[in-house]
């Protein structure tokens, strides 16, 4: 009840944010960070929603960030089929099919990876514009997201093994389709962490390019510098989302961790207590396996990530030290805006009203490295 008063408390006071916030639209030229190759540039150039970017009146990132949660929450898809992978240690991930797959049709297919306490029917919007450019929609589900754990073993942050049998499993599915995958927010964690370790072991991971919606370049920082709200929040989500429907399997094989991460009041201290159950041999080494920036610093695929400044989650101080490592490697494309909160980015367009400008950045250029696969990705120098 206490949390439950705090938690409206704190998002009344965002409401008034948003009511005393920015009146105005403000129009802004979003900057592109990159290699200066042709590739890039053709890229670019096939992205006309980079011309622009126009927030809508009375912003607030806040309110923007807490929008994009709601709606998310209330406008569900239903997808047309839905089959369970099983892993090999037990566990058990699920792909949504928004349409029933055509073997034989060699569109493009998204994989979009839900954010950190969602599942793949919160990604409705996203999908629209996807579905509209072209792609065959997939929903991947972690362990645990729309599913109870059939072994007692989850990471919040995804787990590359589990990529990896889902890329396996969809291209098996659609064996002459290419795979984009799409991350949104902490989504993009599991895709640099499947990337990274298939390029490590020198194998293809599959994928013809990939794009992530606010990524958090570095996971310590982002989850210790967010505000005591997104903090409390988490940690609150992730215990309801993980423990309560799976309380008796986590307890039998693991009492001391289920019962420190119960006792967790923040979300930096949940994911400090989770590991064991992660199959990392200390947090550390869990966290390690997430590294974004050794990922945009060495990634062999198409890779764009979008994000914004004024980020509450995703501060401006972790993606300014992303930056540089940025113009090292040819096959990445970082977009910056100084507005757009996270994963959000909505946007005021005079006789259509708001829509997701982020989105319509991310199908257009996806269409387009899917388009130019075979010949899209630049390899980097060893």
């Amino acid at each position: 009840m206490v949390f439950g008063r705090s938690l409206g408390l704190g998002l009344a006071g965002l409401g008034g944010l948003a009511a005393i916030g920015r009146l105005s639209q403000h129009t802004e030229v979003p900057v592109v960070h990159c290699a200066p190759t042709p590739f890039n540039e053709w890229l670019v150039g096939a992205c006309p929603a980079l011309d622009r970017y126009t927030s809508t009146p009375f912003y607030n990132p806040h309110f923007y960030t807490l929008a994009y949660t709601c709606v998310s929450a209330v406008y569900l898809t239903t997808f047309e089929r839905r089959d369970s992978v099983p892993l090999a240690d037990g566990g058990t991930i699920s792909i949504d099919w928004l349409t029933v797959p055509d073997p034989a049709d060699p569109a493009p297919v998204a994989i979009v990876f839900h954010g950190l306490a969602g599942c793949s029917k919160n990604m409705t919007t996203h999908f629209k514009k996807l579905t509209a450019a072209g792609f065959r929609v997939v929903g991947l589900n972690r362990r645990g997201h729309d599913q109870a754990l059939t072994s007692p073993k989850f990471s919040i942050f995804g787990d590359a093994d589990d990529v990896r049998a889902a890329v396996q499993w969809v291209h098996s599915t659609v064996p002459n389709a290419p795979i984009a995958l799409v991350g949104m927010c902490a989504g993009g964690a599991p895709i640099a962490s499947y990337i990274t370790h298939e390029a490590a072991a020198n194998r293809d991971p599959g994928v013809a390019c990939v794009a992530t919606l606010s990524p958090s370049f570095d996971l310590v920082d982002c989850i210790t510098t967010m505000g005591w709200l997104y903090r409390t929040y988490f940690a609150w989500r992730m215990k309801k989302l993980y423990l309560e429907p799976n309380r008796d399997m986590l307890m039998a094989a693991h009492p001391e961790t289920c019962a420190a991460v119960q006792a967790a009041s923040t979300f930096e201290d949940v994911v400090a207590a989770h590991w064991p159950l992660t199959g990392a041999q200390s947090p550390s080494l869990y966290l390690g396996r997430f590294n974004m920036r050794s990922f945009i610093a060495t990634t062999p695929i198409p890779t764009l990530a979008i994000c914004a400044f004024d980020d509450p989650i995703c501060k401006r101080e972790i993606l300014e030290r992303t930056l540089p490592a940025v113009q090292h490697n040819p096959n990445v494309v970082v977009v910056t805006t100084h507005r757009g909160a996270h994963s959000s980015a909505f946007q005021w367009t005079p006789g259509l009203g708001i829509n997701s400008w982020i989105d319509d950045v991310m199908v257009q250029w996806l269409a387009a490295a899917c388009s130019k696969m075979p010949e899209a990705a630049t390899p980097l120098a060893m």
